[in-house]
């Protein structure tokens, strides 16, 4: 299935009564569910209907808005320096993007579903992941250690193609021109991920506010990314498409070739995975 007929699919299926439970849609064997958390508040706030009385009235010196990743830590730093007087409000959907489900004995995300391993700048994101046990030594180093039961070994990605699997996400095997851009775009990746600005800070880091400021390395926001791989002479097929798969934001994709050029078919981001070995959807780096 074509992502674009999936999207299609589930933008009609989103004004169906579905939410009483999984319904076998179209054939596919695959129940599917259709989340709409926030969206009878919403369209209340719409259409200027009005609201129901309040049952209660607290008053504290801070409210944090919605239960997900971002007011979760929001609540644990503040909770952490001492300050007591505020109220985290669940929302619509409680644990927001880090909310999630049971198929069965199968767990799944319904929002993001993995953390990449934080950069040496992340020092907030470690100090949390060391609170909690995802980090056992070394939050400060440039390799800490890691509670192995949460990590998401290798391979953990892989992209179906000529009827089996691949290990990572690059289509190989596409000839020898394709596969020397695709070593050469991987080593210059990881040179850029070392470079440094003339302001001593790393060019490319997470959080962004903590990127160098050079203005010779800030002009490349003024350039596309199909420029930039074009000025670099990176036009493989194999490597374009894998890039357009990633602007996409795809979980899972299947190589095939019924027209001119590549294209790319994704299943639901919620599919059940069988086992970790026939895995089609990508539980990230950790997890």
């Amino acid at each position: 299935m074509q992502r674009r007929d999936f999207l299609r699919i589930a933008a009609a299926l989103a004004g169906l009564p579905l939410l009483s439970g999984c319904r076998q849609v179209l054939g596919w064997g695959l129940p599917i569910e259709v989340l709409r958390p926030g969206m009878a508040a919403g369209h209340r706030l719409r259409d200027a209907s009005a609201l129901p009385p309040p049952r209660g009235t607290r008053r504290v010196d801070t409210v944090i808005v919605g239960s997900g990743v971002a007011g979760l830590f929001a609540g644990w730093r503040l909770a952490r320096e001492g300050y007591r007087d505020f109220v985290l409000l669940n929302g619509p959907e409680p644990d927001g993007n880090a909310a999630g489900g049971a198929f069965g004995e199968w767990r799944y995300p319904t929002g993001a579903h993995y953390l990449p391993l934080p950069s040496p700048e992340s020092v907030h994101v470690r100090e949390l992941l060391a609170e909690m046990g995802v980090i056992e030594a070394g939050g400060d180093s440039l390799r800490p250690t890691f509670d192995e039961r949460v990590l998401v070994h290798a391979p953990d990605e892989r992209l179906w193609r000529d009827g089996q699997w691949q290990d990572g996400l690059l289509p190989r095997g596409l000839g020898a021109d394709d596969d020397a851009q695709q070593r050469r775009f991987l080593l210059h990746v990881k040179q850029l991920q070392q470079q440094h600005g003339a302001d001593g800070r790393r060019v490319f880091t997470v959080p962004t506010a903590l990127a160098s400021t050079d203005p010779a390395w800030r002009a490349l926001d003024q350039q596309s990314f199909a420029a930039w791989l074009a000025a670099h002479g990176y036009t493989a097929p194999g490597l374009l498409w894998y890039w357009t798969t990633a602007a996409a934001t795809t979980t899972a994709a299947r190589w095939r070739t019924p027209r001119p050029g590549p294209a790319c078919t994704t299943l639901p981001p919620a599919a059940a995975r069988p086992t970790p070995k026939t895995a089609r959807c990508s539980p990230g780096r950790t997890g």
